[in-house]
């Protein structure tokens, strides 16, 4: 007869293991014919839970060189600078400054460049609004996300400023 001071190993399994998360869902099979491959059961994209949401997709899907966060606007009505996260690799970079120039010369060099924000806790996954896009004159453009010109000033719409 067993003493109740002594758990069995099936009852200890049960008292400490939990619900498998993130490592424990998918399955490695042994080096051989499989080789070392991983294959998980998680999809590889974040969809907002409630219909009428936008679709979330991590950044690497949608082939942006960087993502526009909030901008900051002149006197003048120009951008002055914006807060964006740029491509790494295959991933972003933490959020730097950059001035309207060194915008405008990276969308001069056919960068792609959206505004948009950062999902909280979820790496580089990042809700895209808009592209943003020069229009007018060489050595006149101005920084936009619609599809109308602006004559006098810069205007990133949906953009926060800071």
């Amino acid at each position: 007869m067993q003493s109740r001071d002594v758990l069995d190993v099936k009852d200890v399994f049960r008292l400490y293991s939990s619900v498998p998360g993130c490592s424990a869902v998918g399955s490695a099979p042994r080096l051989g014919r499989g080789g070392r491959r991983f294959k998980s059961a998680h999809p590889d994209s974040f969809f907002a839970p409630t219909s009428g949401q936008e679709v979330v997709l991590p950044m690497g899907n949608r082939k942006l060189d960087g993502l526009v966060e909030a901008v900051r606007y002149g006197t003048d009505g120009e951008v002055a600078m914006v807060r964006m996260y740029e491509r790494r690799g295959p991933t972003y970079s933490d959020w730097k400054l950059i001035g309207r120039e060194e915008l405008v010369k990276r969308l001069r060099k056919g960068q792609r460049i959206a505004a948009g924000k950062r999902i909280h806790n979820l790496a580089s996954t990042f809700q895209v609004r808009y592209p943003i896009r020069l229009a007018g004159e060489k050595g006149a453009e101005k920084l936009i996300t619609t599809q109308e010109t602006p004559s006098t000033h810069d205007r990133l719409e949906g953009v926060p400023v800071f």
